[in-house]
């Protein structure tokens, strides 16, 4: 069971070259380098292929490493409110996570075109501008879990911190929905989202902590549904 702190590394860190690779380094590869979108796809899909045949090898636990028992979802749980506010948390964080990261190089690329610039100049520069949002990814989830930790010790639960970062979201959500003309004012909308719409591991930790760790999957499972 991983430490909040360390979830959020994980997640910062590792999600964060996801959304690089994608963002930056393919349409970089495919205007630059006389590539496709077909032929950087199939690319990256070689890559996830020989990440996953390497993750065969790290599937086994540890020798002397005792099997960690788990309990199966019970019917009964659907009456626990607890259970529909971490669904609720969850989607709406989800929701924004699917929605802001892959729309984000296309309204800075309609900025830059606005401005005189190349359709394939501005898509790349596009794509340079989400490393505002990896950044406020990288740097401030991992904080926000390192905070999270202090902060449940002063009795903060981490379901009013997932709601709180929910509602910061949807604030940076309002004011992109106004017209941001400004590069520089889209670059820190980004950061900041980069950091609130990435905090949806607090409520893997939420729901460990309130159910149990054996029942963390299976309720997870129907969080996450």
């Amino acid at each position: 069971f991983l430490l909040p702190s360390s979830y959020f590394l994980l997640n910062g860190v590792g999600g964060a070259g996801g959304v690089l690779t994608a963002n930056v380094v393919l349409p970089f590869v495919i205007v630059y380098a006389g590539s496709s979108w077909r032929g950087s796809t199939q690319l990256m899909s070689a890559l996830i292929v020989a990440i996953a045949l390497a993750c065969l090898f790290l599937k086994s636990a540890p020798p002397g490493q005792i099997a960690t028992e788990r309990r199966p979802f019970e019917w009964r749980m659907l009456r626990d409110p607890r259970l529909w506010c971490f669904t609720a948390l969850y989607s709406g964080l989800i929701i924004a996570l699917r929605v802001m990261p892959p729309w984000l190089p296309i309204f800075a690329a309609d900025i830059y075109i606005s401005r005189g610039m190349a359709l394939n100049d501005a898509v790349v520069a596009g794509g340079l501008l989400t490393t505002f949002y990896l950044g406020g990814r990288v740097a401030g989830v991992p904080t926000a879990g390192f905070v999270s930790d202090r902060l449940v010790g002063r009795g903060v639960s981490r379901r009013a911190m997932a709601a709180m970062f929910l509602l910061f979201t949807v604030g940076l959500l309002l004011i992109l929905s106004i017209g941001v003309t400004s590069t520089w004012v889209l670059a820190a909308i980004a950061c900041l989202m980069g950091l609130t719409i990435n905090t949806y591991p607090l409520i893997t930790t939420a729901v460990s902590e309130t159910f149990g760790e054996k029942r963390t999957a299976s309720v997870m499972g129907f969080v996450n549904m």
